[in-house]
């Protein structure tokens, strides 16, 4: 198995060696799927300042060794028992450093070019809490707009809410919920046409 590289060179936004962005993964066991992601974050633009933060949820010893030969700024979470991905990804936002949270799907093949248009969304509009990618699925067919695949996240709006866990509620999915939270608590959303990932379950 090749080393993938995971560059993060420092953004014009971004403290020297301090990440604009902290990229989040939850691995659940699936390696081929993790391997698509992190192949498609080494093509990210070189300005970007970024992290990459994979919370591993569960025990999979494929799994360990695709990490173990990441090289670049990767931080590691390991859980043995699994938890309830809401929980995985707010772990793994409280130790994230970027300024923007960016969860992305396991499932998501990002199409270059992805993230610095989100970015550049968040940048431009301090009253915007998060900015959604385009999903669309094989068939080309988008997905609306809630059921989003790719998102980044204003680290000061995740606060506001309290993450994925404190914006649940019952029967509904948290990525819903958490996007009706962001926009109670009187920041924005928008989905980001410019920015696109495809849905593609392994086959």
């Amino acid at each position: 198995m090749e080393t993938a590289t995971l560059a993060s060179p420092g953004a014009p936004s971004a403290p020297p060696g301090q990440a604009l962005v902290s990229i989040i993964l939850i691995a659940s066991g699936q390696p081929g799927l993790l391997l698509r992601s992190l192949t498609a974050l080494t093509r990210l633009e070189d300005e970007l300042g970024f992290e990459v933060v994979v919370v591993e949820n569960g025990t999979c010893a494929q799994t360990a060794q695709l990490l173990s030969l990441v090289q670049g700024d990767l931080r590691r979470i390991h859980h043995e028992v699994p938890v309830a991905r809401a929980v995985a990804c707010d772990i793994a936002a409280a130790r994230a450093a970027g300024e923007y949270l960016c969860f992305l799907r396991e499932d998501a093949v990002p199409v270059d070019g992805w993230l610095a248009p989100l970015l550049a969304a968040l940048e431009d509009n301090p009253r915007l809490g998060a900015a959604l990618a385009r999903a669309v699925v094989p068939s080309g067919q988008v997905l609306e707009e809630r059921q989003w695949a790719a998102i980044v996240i204003r680290q000061a709006a995740f606060d506001d809410v309290g993450g994925f866990g404190h914006s649940s509620r019952p029967l509904r999915w948290e990525g819903e919920t958490l996007l009706e939270a962001i926009e109670e608590s009187g920041w924005t959303i928008a989905t980001q046409p410019l920015s696109v990932v495809l849905l593609m379950p392994e086959s």
